[in-house]
This record gives structure tokens, C-alpha cells and sequence, in this order.
């Protein structure tokens, strides 16, 4: 949290590794509308998120919460937060408030929205020799 002034990282603060400062407000903002659900432009969920996985930036994974019919995709954050992608603490499956007070994994991974089925396979690579280069 930005709120946090402990140097608790390498003697440092913790917050510009998960914040970027764009600058300063006065009031407050206006609410904004209740974000909407919709169906048909849900994607193909990918692989569940699983422990002890060795995750990465850009790697994508879907948690599909028991009992319900659609997926929650998220996507590992660019390095240096992708580092926590692959420790349990940070898992999107945690919900321990284990990071000040709060869940960790959106330090590590961004959720992208909901998703549903598989990912439709991609087609078999062709191999076209008048198309080959020198190297």
C-alpha cells in the first residue's frame, strides 16, 4: 500500500514495486457504474492456476471458484512483480490477508475477467519451403 512507510524491502518501501506515483489530487472521484457481466464476450478459460507452478510474466491461468459456472482469468504482472507469481503467498487462489492486512496476489497477477470452457486449440504450424529464409 502506498499508505505503508516501513522499509520492509532491502531497507526501502515496498509500495513503488506494485504502485507507480502519476501525481496528486484534491476532492474525490465520482463513483463510477457497477461493471456488467457479459456472457458472450467471455474467452476460453485457460489452465487452472495450480501450485507450485514456476510462473512468469505474461503467463495467464484461470481459478474457477466451486459451484459456479465461469472462470476468473489472471495474468502474471511484468518483472519485477512476476518473481511472486510462482510463491503460494501470492496465489490467486489465497485469500489469507497476508500482505498488511490485504490478500497479495494482486502485487504478482492482474485479473483480467472472467472466462468460461477452454482455450480453443491453435492451428498446426505449416512448414512452406518457398517461404525459408537464410539464416
Amino acid at each position: 500500500s502506498p499508505l505503508n512507510t516501513d522499509a520492509a524491502c532491502n531497507g526501502d518501501v515496498c509500495w513503488p514495486e506494485a504502485w507507480t506515483y502519476v501525481g496528486g489530487c484534491t476532492g474525490t472521484n465520482s463513483p463510477t457504474a457497477t461493471p456488467t457481466f457479459d456472457a458472450a464476450n467471455v474467452e476460453g478459460c485457460p489452465e487452472e492456476y495450480e501450485t507450485g507452478t514456476d510462473y512468469g510474466e505474461g503467463d495467464k491461468v484461470s481459478v474457477t471458484p466451486e459451484g459456479e459456472a465461469f472462470g476468473k482469468l489472471y495474468e502474471c504482472k511484468t518483472w519485477p512483480a512476476s518473481d511472486y507469481c510462482k510463491m503460494e503467498a501470492y496465489s490467486p487462489l489465497n485469500t489469507d490477508a497476508a500482505c498488511n492486512g490485504d490478500v497479495c496476489w494482486p502485487q504478482a497477477w492482474t485479473y483480467v475477467g472472467g472466462c468460461t470452457g477452454t482455450n480453443s486449440p491453435t492451428a498446426t504450424p505449416t512448414f512452406d519451403a518457398a517461404n525459408v529464409e537464410g539464416c
